[in-house]
């Protein structure tokens, strides 16, 4: 068999064992989406600026409530789009750059979009609720900014890792690529209230993306690293059994 055959026999069963993202590529991935992110995020948010309004005042007419409402709802609902669109499109590249073997550049433009199509989604709809709770002055607490990351992130991870498996398609690694991105999803929420709670007491871990520099660092690379181990660990390959005949 010459060497180009071994090759394409190797290209061959890696297609057919669908993706099955080691743990340092996924975590370097999700370290690396992150930090892009991050520098991208920090440079133009917000985007969508709060619109100037006149001062409420007291007993400010309802025309004017309603469009600071509406404002609040545009403001927080747009930009949670864009910004979390943006985190899902860096981390779902990378994933889609360092976790397959084959097909590199088709899976890093598949869990691009699949990562920005799940973000923008979620950051959109979490907004509306987060604009809801500013508005009737709600007390969010820590489970409602749990339920809210929680949200976040596990669609970045679903739309992900779904976009990559359609060009690594494999029945029972697309099953154990979906559960994997719910778990990792779920241990970046935790972990980002985890910690935001203990090292930042006073700040409103309810909003989608933190105002403070120290908080939005946080936010991003605790995310980022459950994310990774998140993936790397839940789909880390069996190691196959060693028969030995004496």
């Amino acid at each position: 068999m010459t060497t180009e055959e071994i090759d394409a026999k190797k290209t061959v069963d890696q297609q057919s064992n669908g993706w099955t993202p080691a743990i340092v590529g996924s975590l370097s991935a999700c370290i690396a989406g992150g930090l892009i992110s991050y520098f991208v995020l920090n440079s133009l948010t917000p985007i969508f600026p709060f619109p100037d309004l006149p001062e409420l005042g007291l007993g400010p007419p309802p025309e004017l409530v309603q469009k600071y409402h509406d404002a609040e709802y545009a403001f927080r609902s747009n930009n949670g789009a864009v910004d979390c669109g943006i985190i899902g499109l860096c981390v779902g590249a990378m994933m889609g750059l360092f976790t397959v073997q084959s097909r590199r550049f088709l899976s890093l433009i598949a869990g691009g979009l699949g990562g920005l199509l799940g973000g923008a989604i979620a950051g959109y709809s979490v907004g509306q609720f987060v604009a809801q709770g500013l508005i009737v002055k709600t007390d969010m607490t820590l489970l409602h900014s749990t339920l809210f990351h929680l949200a976040i992130w596990c669609s970045i991870a679903i739309g992900l890792a779904l976009a990559i498996c359609l060009v690594h398609p494999n029945a029972k690694q697309s099953l154990a690529a979906l559960i994997a991105a719910v778990v990792s999803g779920a241990l970046a929420s935790i972990s980002y209230n985890a910690l935001g709670s203990t090292l930042f007491p006073f700040a409103n871990l309810a909003l989608i993306t933190p105002t403070a520099v120290s908080e939005l660092i946080l936010w991003i690379a605790s995310s980022s690293i459950a994310l990774g181990l998140g993936f790397g660990l839940g789909m880390r390959k069996a190691k196959p059994k060693v028969i030995v005949y004496g």
